[in-house]
């Protein structure tokens, strides 16, 4: 056993440990919502003013999720 050896071998260590902490903390969800760029705001035909989002939701595991969305202000 020599020190370079045994320098390798604690180094592989660490490096496994950190990537198992690293997948264990994963969020199981990714949301992203992101503006309309080309438009402000617009009218609609009953006089209300909306604005455009475009929501993303990413599901990271396996298993089929069901999510709920509020809205408010």
């Amino acid at each position: 056993m020599r020190p370079k050896l045994l320098g390798y071998g604690a180094v592989l260590l660490v490096m496994v440990g950190l990537f198992f902490a690293q997948v264990s903390a994963v969020d199981p969800a990714g949301l992203s919502v992101l503006r309309d760029r080309n438009q402000l705001f617009r009218v609609n035909s009953d006089g209300l003013v909306e604005n455009t989002y475009t929501l993303k939701v990413i599901n990271k595991t396996q298993q089929e999720q069901q999510y709920t969305l509020s809205v408010s202000g």
